[in-house]
């Protein structure tokens, strides 16, 4: 490893894990709520709150993953993953491609819970509600399960070379 990668980044790595978690979490559980809502066709705040707790989340998984993505691909990436294991490389891709997805379909679903009381929700605002709780849920279990993946195998990598 470069002297570049250093405590501090070693944190913020460890920042950008758990807010990913807690966002995981969120978009879980916002997905749950707004099939509740498909089924009974209005979501109480509190429900509407996971639904705004899952953008602000995403959006914050999504800054500390910019903060700490360029010593991450001058230390680790360049020189541990690219000479090696392209294939992490783009499973890595994939997981912040799809991490984009994620926060404009978690934008998308804010936009359609703002504003409504406890009152029914029409039928397009439900199955487009529920179409992006899911889809932002899917993409954070993705992101999540990837995530660990990558992180993981650099450290059992070293472990099994010789």
């Amino acid at each position: 490893m470069s002297h570049l990668w250093n405590d501090n980044d070693r944190l913020l790595m460890l920042l950008h894990a758990l807010v990913s978690l807690f966002t995981l979490f969120a978009s879980t559980r916002a997905a749950g709520a707004s099939l509740i809502a498909f089924r009974k066709s209005a979501l109480t705040r509190n429900e509407r709150r996971f639904v705004y707790a899952s953008l602000a989340l995403s959006a914050a998984s999504a800054l500390t993953g910019f903060i700490v993505y360029p010593p991450y691909k001058l230390d680790v990436r360049m020189v541990v993953f690219e000479p090696n294991h392209r294939w992490l490389v783009s499973l890595f891709e994939i997981k912040e491609h799809f991490g984009v997805l994620m926060l404009g379909a978690s934008a998308g679903s804010a936009l359609l819970v703002r504003g409504q009381a406890d009152e029914e929700l029409q039928p397009l605002r439900r199955w487009l509600l529920a179409g992006l709780c899911l889809w932002t849920a899917s993409m954070a279990w993705f992101a999540v399960l990837s995530g660990l993946a990558i992180t993981s195998y650099r450290s059992v990598g070293d472990m099994l070379t010789p």
